[in-house]
């Protein structure tokens, strides 16, 4: 189980680039997301975010743009995520498969008795740091800006490793936390916020006003 924080950013998403840049940050490429969200729990308006994300499949289109060019990636993706007696995020493990067509492959979602409970878009730079640590920089629509450090950083679309933190749970979770505050980024309290989670609910609170 890979650890990982997640924390709310302050500002706007072009101040965040800015700063980061200022403090030394270089952006590795851009990449514009699409996800949906699958389950086969018909109930799933009533179950708490712990329990349906770890009951589902995403399906992921991606558009990477760097000094090379343009690629598009779709994946199917699995994440298991591990929580705390408090209900935050504290380790996830996922699988990446590669498809082929997503339309396609929701059709096949339905025809298993798959639910698409939320959609959900972001733009995010990988962002290498004047130590060589690779962290990521998020504008999820309907969410806000975040930052996410991760134990082990592979290249955008399921590539290579660019990086793999070592030691113990607890040294670990101190090291991603020091490495977002040096950032300069203006910053959230919690080091384990779920994007996701905030845009179900605001999404539900939307609902509930109509």
């Amino acid at each position: 189980m890979e650890q990982e924080i997640t924390v709310q950013v302050l500002c706007s998403f072009r101040e965040a680039l800015e700063t980061l840049r200022k403090n030394g940050y270089v952006p590795l490429c851009e990449v514009a997301i699409c996800d949906s969200f699958w389950t086969r729990e018909p109930n799933h308006k009533n179950m708490p975010y712990q329990q349906i994300i770890n009951d589902s499949k995403i399906l992921r289109e991606m558009v990477i743009k760097d000094s090379k060019g343009c690629k598009e990636v779709k994946l199917l993706t699995q994440k298991t995520k591990q929580f705390n007696e408090h209900g935050k995020v504290i380790g996830e493990d996922k699988t990446d498969t590669k498809v082929d067509d997503i339309p396609t492959e929701k059709e096949k979602l339905r025809t298993d008795g798959y639910y698409n409970f939320l959609n959900k878009t972001q733009t995010r730079f990988p962002m290498k740091g004047p130590d060589g640590f690779v962290l990521f920089i998020q504008d999820i629509n309907g969410a806000g800006v975040f930052l996410e450090l991760e134990q082990k950083t592979t290249a955008p679309g399921g590539g290579r490793v660019l990086a793999e933190m070592q030691g113990t749970p607890q040294e670990i979770f101190k090291t991603l936390v020091n490495k977002a505050v040096a950032t300069g980024l203006p910053l959230g309290n919690d080091f384990a916020v779920q994007p996701t989670e905030i845009l179900m609910q605001r999404n539900a609170n939307a609902k509930e006003k109509e």
